[in-house]
């Protein structure tokens, strides 16, 4: 799967478990690594991050993540 693909999985997972706006996002610092967060602000196009409910992982490893919470939220 191509990244941009596995971000839109997480997206949808964690829609499943927040009723809160969420965004994957990253920095360049930390790139290919990101987390899921909170859209905290929106400015124009641009979301800037609110509260982090993930770790920096890379996109798999993300995915993954948020597929065991959303697991765990339904039990």
């Amino acid at each position: 799967m191509k990244r941009e693909q596995i971000i839109n999985k997480v997206k949808e997972t964690a829609q499943q478990i927040t009723a809160n706006t969420v965004e994957v996002f990253t920095s360049w610092s930390i790139y290919p690594k990101c987390y899921l967060a909170t859209v905290g602000e929106v400015i124009g196009d641009y979301n800037r991050p609110g509260m982090r409910l993930t770790p920096d992982m890379r996109p798999t490893e993300l995915l993954a993540y948020v597929r065991g919470m959303a697991a765990t939220a339904t039990k």
